[in-house]
Order: C-alpha cells, then structure tokens, then sequence
C-alpha cells in the first residue's frame, strides 16, 4: 500500500514562503495547498 504524504500546516506555510507567497500564515490549509501547486506547475511548463 502507497503510503501518503500529508505536510504539516507549518511545512506548507515555510514553503509558500520561500515561493514568494505573501502572507501565508494567514491563509487556510486548501488555499496554501491551491497556490503551491499553482507554483509548482508553471515551474515546470517553463522548463
């Protein structure tokens, strides 16, 4: 069985902010989770 990666709300806030998200501790869970992987899929349609 596959195991699941869930982050830590804290793990997900230190990344939107070495992404450049403002504000992160203030958003919710989901949003962080939406703008990370928004970040991450423009990275990589660039390369």
């Amino acid at each position: 069985m596959a195991r699941i990666f869930w982050p830590t709300l804290a793990q997900l806030r230190q990344t939107a902010a070495e992404l450049g998200i403002p504000n992160p501790e203030t958003l919710p869970r989901k949003e962080l989770l939406q703008a990370i992987i928004r970040i991450k899929k423009a990275q990589v349609k660039q390369s």
